[in-house]
């Protein structure tokens, strides 16, 4: 490509020959402005031969630094036999016309000229393109400068001549997909109640029915990359040229992405699986001890003081002993959850109550937060549901005869 695009400078005129010829007829105001012109030529020149005198290479991009000087050059000869405001303006629009033009010719002429070297010295094999093409494609974005002058130049917005590597078509990994979906679904194991049954095991359903809908929100955020490791691991396309994906119909693409996912779940699902089999490693009895086994060591007296209008809950000013579930332990019911339980001073059993509400994740699926209710006498809902979830456990922290004995509390007025 090196021979397509021939080497050349911006030729500029000998002003300070010509400005005697003017120093006759303007008092030497000709004479002073070639002189300063002369000083900028010069500046000129020594970047020129700085640059080994290749300062503009493209022809085209050459013509029009060239006309924008011309011009310039032509205000400047005029200012100096006509010395006005308006012959003053004319030059400076014409100066700042030239600095434009030849300024982001400079640019797209270096991108342009580094483009066809790498190119040339570069393998075939880095470049997804066919014998040929890439002369045509230099040809099609010169032709674009062609018949453009200075100002249409500046105004028309010229995409640098780029040339795609084979290398610039990222792909997306199953590996690294599915190291990220499994520890959040952790995350949501550990953190969000409705990821596991009544009895504490762990929602198989629930969780794949994340992983897929989240393995399908990839797909739609990365289509193209997603589709081109399926290609590639079924040797649709060759590794040197991952370019040639786009050549595939929608259905074609279609089956890549859903050979991404197969791939990304045959990851997933062995550990999601192992993750289950360690959890069910830790339940003894018909309960789930391992949750409600170490609530005593998080006993802790506590003092509620409810704001004086708008008190949340039933009892907004109120001390006792309490303890608090975690997360993964918190007994559900149809219309709100317990999160912590308790006696008040006076004897009584109290319990706190929040509200799950569903929020939608930029993954299409939801995760569940809480809106506090505040706290509460047991009533015997509360103690019920208690029993179900904490099994054996519920006797050692609150009595086999609790229900019975709280039902004659909740009429007890504070």
């Amino acid at each position: 490509m090196a021979k397509y695009v021939p080497r050349g400078v911006i030729q500029t005129p000998d002003l300070v020959g010509r400005a005697y010829e003017m120093d006759m007829q303007r008092f030497g105001l000709a004479r002073q402005l070639a002189e300063e012109e002369a000083k900028k030529q010069a500046q000129a020149a020594a970047m020129v031969s700085k640059e080994k005198k290749e300062y503009i290479r493209n022809p085209e991009l050459r013509r029009i630094a060239q006309e924008a000087w011309d011009a310039r050059t032509a205000a400047g000869y005029a200012y100096a036999m006509n010395p006005s405001p308006s012959g003053l303006a004319q030059y400076n629009q014409a100066n700042d016309l030239y600095l434009n033009s030849a300024g982001k010719a400079k640019a797209l002429d270096d991108v342009f000229w580094n483009t066809n070297r790498s190119y040339e010295a570069g393998k075939r094999s880095d470049f997804p393109y066919a014998e040929g093409e890439v002369p045509q494609l230099a040809i099609q974005w010169n032709n674009q400068l062609v018949g453009l002058n200075p100002s249409g130049f500046v105004d028309t917005d010229v995409k640098p001549f780029i040339l795609r590597k084979t290398d610039d078509v990222d792909i997306l990994t199953p590996n690294a997909i599915a190291d990220k979906v499994v520890r959040d679904v952790e995350d949501l194991f550990e953190n969000d109640p409705s990821f596991r049954n009544e009895n504490g095991t762990l929602n198989k359903q629930k969780a794949f029915s994340y992983i897929n809908q989240r393995l399908g929100k990839e797909v739609e955020i990365a289509p193209e990359q997603t589709g081109v490791w399926g290609a590639l691991n079924q040797k649709m396309i060759p590794v040197e040229d991952r370019g040639r994906y786009n050549t595939f119909t929608e259905d074609q693409q279609s089956e890549f992405q859903k050979s991404w996912i197969d791939a990304t779940n045959s990851l997933i699902t062995p550990r999601i699986a192992g993750l289950m089999d360690k959890e069910d490693a830790k339940k003894t009895g018909s309960g789930w001890p391992s949750l409600y086994a170490g609530l005593r060591g998080d006993r802790r007296k506590i003092g509620v003081v409810g704001p004086v209008e708008d008190p949340i809950g039933e009892l907004f000013n109120f001390s006792g002993n309490i303890y608090k579930l975690p997360q993964q332990a918190f007994i559900k019911g149809d219309e709100y959850t317990i999160t912590e339980f308790g006696k008040n001073d006076a004897g009584e059993l109290v319990v706190r109550k929040q509200q799950e509400k569903s929020v939608p994740t930029a993954f299409g699926t939801s995760v569940i937060e809480y809106e506090d209710l505040g706290w509460y006498r047991a009533n015997t809902e509360d103690l019920n549901l208690m029993k179900n979830r904490m099994k054996g456990f519920y006797d050692d922290y609150i009595g086999s005869e609790s229900v019975s004995s709280q039902q004659g509390k909740e009429k007890i007025n504070w």
